[in-house]
């Protein structure tokens, strides 16, 4: 399809002898000078009339489809916008110089021109779309908060268990020296603890087995903001971790069954260590010589078993024979009832 164009006279030109002249501008230029600017006006006898050619007045031609993005008369508007500029440049330079200025030049309609201009203008960012944003983002925050909680928990519950395990480790490697007995069940002339001045401090008992545990970060638990984990064994000996930096209790029966000292393989079942959120029911001495250390029954058991201050109403519980067990009440009263002194625990909770 050609394109037809209309041309309006300049202000003084001569438009008596008027007549209809048409230029057409193929599809084939037309879509080139979309891209390339300087083949647009290689011809300007097609743009421009000859020396005593006349114009008739500017005149609206009933064209349409306008708007469309590959319109011809769109492009065909913009090659004859260049080549009008053009044409004015040239013109004024001859006519500075002397020669001969044009009458008149091709003007294309404004309704070419018009959706050029504005089309930039339909995609700004408004205040509606910042808002949109917004409110997409603190959705999107409000579904990821729980999973992040969760994965967190899940995280920190994995460390515990495995600190506990490295712990139970070290007891097991230090008491294969020992017929498998635990240090404040051997005696200090002996090599072990049971007798020595600090055997109630609970820091001093887990540092007799740093030898075998790679780092004291393992007596913390992650879940437990009261604790601060130790970088190495000289700052953890030094007053301002010790206890600070333990986050787990001992159980001073285990190990101990029917008025014998025992290995694993006789009290698999005993508590050796946990979580220190536990809640004893009292005080009370016990057989290592201890004389007042916290105590909770076990037959049967009549306190609450856990409080909330690490892991919630559970906690992880560290067996004689190397197993961590997750238990809630019921499965700790069960196994608190499997290794016990008269039917109290013996604990030093940190």
């Amino acid at each position: 399809m050609n394109m037809l164009m209309a041309f309006r006279p300049v202000r003084g030109a001569d438009t008596t002898r008027s007549r209809p002249l048409e230029t057409a501008l193929p599809r084939s230029r037309a879509r080139e000078s979309t891209h390339s600017a300087p083949s647009e006006v290689k011809d300007q006898s097609r743009l421009t009339p000859s020396a005593g050619t006349e114009c008739p007045p500017y005149r609206h031609l009933p064209i349409g489809n306008l708007g469309g993005a590959r319109s011809p008369l769109r492009a065909g508007g913009i090659a004859l916008d260049k080549a009008r500029r053009n044409q004015g440049a040239r013109s004024g330079e001859r006519g500075a110089g002397g020669g001969e200025n044009k009458a008149w030049h091709a003007v294309p309609p404004p309704y070419l021109r018009s959706p050029v201009r504005n089309r930039g203008r339909a995609h700004g960012f408004t205040r509606a779309d910042l808002l949109a944003c917004v409110a997409v983002l603190v959705l999107l925050i409000a579904l990821a908060l729980p999973g992040l909680a969760t994965l967190r928990r899940d995280s920190s519950h994995a460390v515990c268990v495995n600190n506990l395990r490295q712990i139970g480790r070290a007891f097991h490697v230090w008491g294969q020296d020992y017929n498998g007995r635990l240090p404040f069940r051997v005696m200090n002339t002996e090599g072990g603890l049971r007798g020595h001045p600090l055997l109630g401090n609970l820091w001093f008992d887990f540092a007799w087995i740093s030898n075998h545990l790679a780092s004291p970060r393992v007596l913390a638990c992650p879940a437990d903001v009261q604790k601060k984990a130790a970088p190495d064994w000289g700052a953890f000996l030094s007053p301002a971790f010790r206890n600070a930096g333990v986050s787990y209790f001992l159980q001073m029966d285990a190990g101990y069954a029917l008025g014998f000292v025992v290995g694993p393989e006789a009290a698999p079942m005993h508590l050796v260590s946990g979580d220190r959120n536990i809640v004893p029911d009292g005080r009370a001495s016990c057989s290592v010589g201890l004389q007042d250390v916290a105590a909770l029954r076990s037959r049967p058991v009549t306190s609450p078993f856990w409080t909330n201050q690490v892991h919630g109403l559970w906690g992880n519980l560290l067996l004689f024979d190397g197993q961590v067990r997750t238990a809630g009440y019921h499965t700790a009263t069960n196994l608190a009832a499997q290794g016990d002194d008269n039917g109290v625990l013996h604990l030093l909770i940190p």
